[in-house]
């Protein structure tokens, strides 16, 4: 299983990551930053310490973490991105509930409606989470098949098209 960690989008986010390694150049920021303070009680947050640091870094030090950054967008992208797709289609993600109190909204809309049990509502809730979660997943399948990463309406048409054509032939 790969490491759960995201790649750096910038050499300052690399530079935050690693800033214990730099402990005379943190200690020089913390220095300039005493020197900004009003009073001598008020502190100083690691963050503020860790941003000065980073303005105080001579500019080669800087690109060295900004070119580390881009090997390391290089080497993770495409484990990156195989991890995001089976992410997306997996089942591993929380089931996601619709509100109750939605789901009444709707039904009294209908005025042919009377009234509901709860249970049928809880029903109906799953039925409907159900379908949508099954809608989402056959339009991402849609979406990877033709290599992009934004899902579009046309490919929500072409999944539509698709679990319409699988229901009809399983009520035949």
């Amino acid at each position: 299983m790969a490491e759960n960690r995201k790649t750096p989008n910038s050499g300052y986010s690399l530079f935050m990551t690693e800033a214990s390694k730099y402990p005379e150049l943190l200690e020089n920021a913390q220095k300039e930053l005493a020197k900004e303070l009003k009073s001598p009680d008020e502190k100083i947050s690691q963050f503020k310490i860790i941003s000065k640091a980073w303005v105080l870094m001579d500019e080669a030090t800087k690109q060295e973490f900004r070119d580390r950054v881009v090997k390391l967008k290089e080497t993770s992208g495409n484990a990156e991105q195989e991890e995001n797709n089976e992410e997306l289609i997996s089942h591993k993600k929380k089931d996601f509930e619709f509100p109750l109190t939605a789901i009444k909204r709707i039904l009294k809309a209908d005025p042919e409606s009377k009234n509901y049990s709860l249970a049928a509502i809880k029903a109906i809730a799953k039925a409907t989470e159900l379908f949508v979660q099954d809608f989402t997943q056959s339009t991402q399948r849609v979406t990877h098949k033709f290599g992009r990463k934004v899902l579009t309406v046309s490919d929500m048409k072409t999944a539509s098209s698709g679990l319409h054509a699988v229901h009809s032939a399983s009520y035949s």
